[in-house]
């Protein structure tokens, strides 16, 4: 059984007992615990905005659902989402045949139809599903479209489901098996460092020679490992091995690859002689006695950092050609470095890389794999699946080659049979592959640089890379970073498809897609709507629309140079896209859908002054209110809907619409007017703030902080004086993910020593991060609310920086 197969199989059994504990714990069904467990990892992962449990099922009439949920359209409440789940509970996984799967979507179609007829006079108020029933009925003629979910812990065949339009309503069908949720909740999980056991895994040990040197840095093993042994690690573990290496396998296509392809197959007798040999590195090795030799039986974190094309072709070739192939007589040069400091890896691999490849040539691109922004945007990649559309049943991956020819490598690996090829086709789409300098092209063109972009692939990519030098450590990309830089290869992507289409015959299709969607980004003020496209995979339209006006505009300007210039020249020259700025070009079409709110955020805190009980009121209240109107049957289902939205908003950051906050301020007048006491309920949800309490930083020196309202001289941590200079800077206000990046920024860059208090690493600079901002909210400089996720300063705290501020204190200035 493979591992991966076997990884898969332990999710099922613990995820099984989660189901069967939760049920227990909260004496719910089973089938509950698992509908409610799923639709919480969707509520999680944003595919979808909340959810509300409504368990009802009539066999005799052919309907179920389990759960729902509506989202709006500005102010128009026209999309649902109807769940039921397909919930086995058996201790082995099994397969949902596709009648049953077709029997499930029938139950919600036959719920939704007598919903629309009037379902909920047969119903009791006081049923969850009774408040769903209502809805429906009342948003006959409202809804445009719904989307159907089939949750199940049983394994399905993936099969295209395609939308379908009746009566101006679009219907969507989805199908979650157990794999795809497991795809789901394992998307955080990271690989572990390879630890190879040569006699258990392969039968063997390694003899070596070692220089008895007692060298300080590292230690170095001349190995001669059996050619199969090397093909059984690549079979376990692929291109895990080459996590370190300037370059994956380039496929057979050089001389070297082809030479090595030839040795294999004709002379593989001749192959020690022949080959130069791996450079791998190691964090430690077991040295065992075997057979009157010394032997290496075990390591740990095995690297091959020079000789992927001999590995990898090696790897194809005993699979492409098995009954040809003899790898008895196949053995392999390995040096093995063991550094004493592992944190000298990162500076010492490219250096093997440079000094040991005299094979095919390597690019600037290849020699920057290493660069730990790219490394690290590399594990986010694989984590993030693209959320499936078009009726498609499986979600995709966009695939970021951090090394040159790692994804035919692995589509090669992978792809035995055309079968499995096909597979990993549809979840690795070719379209969906980007490399390097990529995301040099989506990340300048953001930046309004297409200039630089114009320069070349390998030129622009080697700016963008001193751009990014000092900031790598500083600023890691995170899943937010990797789901915006895949919308601006959509934006980037459907422009050039839209340029290839309407300029057919025309040149300098490049440049003018550079110039286009920089224009659109700076026209627009950055307001573009990177999640919509994310969420959608496309782009909306009108966007469409606009952009294939623009690229008219666009190249009339930049083709036709002052003085009779070289245009490609001319696209190289920042000259020219101050030209094109000042061109006078507009957009034609209203983009309102397609962007972000363009309030600013002093706007958006006047407008929504006015609802600050509100939105200071935590989640957990909205439920009580919830739950004693179902009991007390003081609230119309509408109003109960209202205290799910904001609950769901309250615990996701999520800023309400005003229309919402509105709804809200009457459901709390109407609760309170029949008796229900919300300070009361507070003050039961949250006695003393006990998790607070328990924070060993948070002490009686705060409370005491608190107590004293007009303390002359507050004391702040250098983390706490760091967020509020941070905030100051920001005009008072700014994103959590902002203020995170900037203390790291400033932990490593405080030439001043104003901040010298700041954590090094970045796990503890998040803890102090926590511990600050929780704090200052205390001591009342931060407001309690979060608006979006943003943190502001409060009255006292704006007051505070000024103050410091015209005495020239360590609040304000430039860091």
């Amino acid at each position: 059984m493979k591992a991966e197969e076997k990884e898969f199989r332990r999710f099922y059994s613990d995820f099984r007992n989660d189901i069967y504990r939760k049920a227990s714990e909260e004496e719910v069904p089973l089938e509950d615990s698992f509908t409610d467990t799923v639709l919480l990892n969707f509520e999680d992962t944003e595919i979808i905005e909340g959810y509300f449990l409504s368990p009802h099922r009539k066999k005799q009439l052919g309907i179920k659902v389990n759960a729902y949920n509506f989202s709006y359209t500005g102010d128009e409440r026209d999309t649902l989402e109807l769940f039921v789940s397909a919930y086995k509970g058996h201790q082995d996984i099994t397969t949902l045949p596709k009648t049953e799967i077709d029997a499930y979507f029938k139950r919600l179609q036959n719920f939704l139809k007598r919903c629309f007829e009037g379902y909920y006079v047969n119903l009791e108020e006081a049923q969850p599903v009774y408040d769903l029933a209502i809805q429906l009925y009342e948003s006959r003629g409202i809804i445009r479209k719904i989307r159907f979910f089939i949750l199940s812990d049983s394994t399905v065949k993936t099969e295209k489901i395609p939308d379908h339009e009746e009566n101006e309503i679009t219907y969507q069908y989805n199908v979650w098996d157990i794999k795809r949720i497991y795809g789901l909740i394992s998307s955080g999980i990271r690989s572990e460092p390879i630890e190879i056991d040569f006699y258990q895994d392969t039968g063997k040990m390694l003899p070596f020679l070692c220089p008895d040197d007692d060298n300080p840095v590292y230690t170095s093993y001349q190995l001669i490992m059996p050619g199969d042994t090397l093909v059984k690690i690549y079979d376990t573990y692929g291109p895990r091995v080459l996590e370190r290496n300037v370059r994956s396998f380039l496929q057979v296509r050089g001389k070297v690859n082809k030479g090595i392809k030839d040795t294999i197959l004709e002379n593989p007798e001749m192959f020690l002689a022949y080959n130069n040999g791996l450079s791998a590195t190691a964090e430690d090795v077991t040295v065992t006695e075997y057979e009157g030799q010394k032997c290496i039986s075990r390591i740990k974190n095995f690297q091959i950092v020079n000789g992927a094309q001999t590995t990898a072709t090696i790897h194809y070739t005993c699979n492409k050609f098995k009954d040809e192939v003899d790898l008895s007589f196949l053995h392999v040069p390995v040096k093995l470095t063991v550094l004493h400091n592992t944190e000298d890896l990162d500076e010492f691999v490219p250096e093997i890389s440079r000094c040991a490849n005299t094979q095919n040539k390597i690019d600037a691109a290849d020699f920057s794999s290493n660069n730990p922004f790219l490394v690290e945007l590399d594990s986010v990649s694989k984590r993030i699946r693209a959320p499936a559309v078009g009726g498609s049943q499986m979600e995709t991956y966009w695939y970021f080659e951090r090394v040159r020819g790692q994804y035919d490598d692995r589509r090669n690996r992978e792809g035995t049979t055309p079968a499995r090829k096909k597979i990993f086709d549809r979840q690795y789409p070719k379209t969906q592959k980007f490399t390097k300098p990529d995301i040099a092209i989506f990340e300048h063109l953001y930046e309004c640089r297409p200039y630089d972009v114009s320069l070349g692939r390998q030129k622009n990519y080697i700016r963008f890379l001193d751009r990014i030098k000092e900031k790598d450590n500083i600023l890691p990309p995170d899943e937010e970073y990797f789901r915006d830089l895949v919308a601006k290869a959509v934006i980037h992507r459907q422009t050039y498809s839209i340029v290839r289409k309407e300029l057919k015959g025309s040149g300098y299709w490049a440049n003018i897609v550079a110039y286009t969607v920089s224009l659109l980004f700076s026209l627009t003020g950055h307001k573009i709507n990177l999640r919509k496209i994310w969420n959608e995979q496309d782009l909306r339209p009108e966007l469409k629309d606009e952009l294939s006006e623009l690229i008219h505009e666009v190249r009339e300007v930049i083709t036709n140079p002052p003085g009779g210039r070289n245009v490609t020249e001319w696209c190289k020259k920042e000259e020219c896209w101050q030209v094109l700025l000042k061109s006078g070009i507009t957009l034609s079409h209203d983009l309102s859908d397609a962007l972000v709110s363009d309030s600013t955020e002093e706007n958006e805190r006047d407008d929504y002054g006015k609802y600050d009980y509100i939105l200071s009121l935590p989640p957990e209240i909205w439920s009580v209110i919830a739950d004693w109107s179902r009991e007390k049957g003081y609230l119309m289902p509408e109003e109960r809907n209202t205290a799910g939205i904001m609950r769901t908003a309250g615990r996701k950051n999520r800023k309400p619409s005003e229309k919402e906050l509105e709804n809200a301020v009457s459901v709390i007048k109407k609760a309170e007017f029949n008796g229900f006491d919300v300070d009361r309920m507070i003050r039961e949800l949250t006695p003393e703030s006990p998790d607070m309490s328990e924070e060993p930083d948070i002490s009686d020196e705060v409370n005491s902080s608190l107590n004293s309202q007009k303390n002359p001289s507050p004391e702040f941590t250098d983390t706490e004086k760091a967020i509020l200079f941070i905030l100051h800077n920001n005009r008072g206000s700014a994103s959590l993910k902002t203020v995170s990046y900037e203390l790291q920024y400033m932990s490593h860059n405080d030439e001043s020593g104003m901040f010298k208090g700041i954590p090094v690493s970045v796990r503890e600079i998040k803890k102090e991060f926590l511990r600050g901002k929780l704090d200052l909210i205390r001591k009342g400089f931060i407001e309690k609310k979060m608006t979006a996720g943003k943190l502001s300063l409060s009255k006292d705290g704006k007051e505070y920086c000024q103050s410091q501020a015209e005495e020239g204190d360590s609040v304000s200035g430039t860091a």
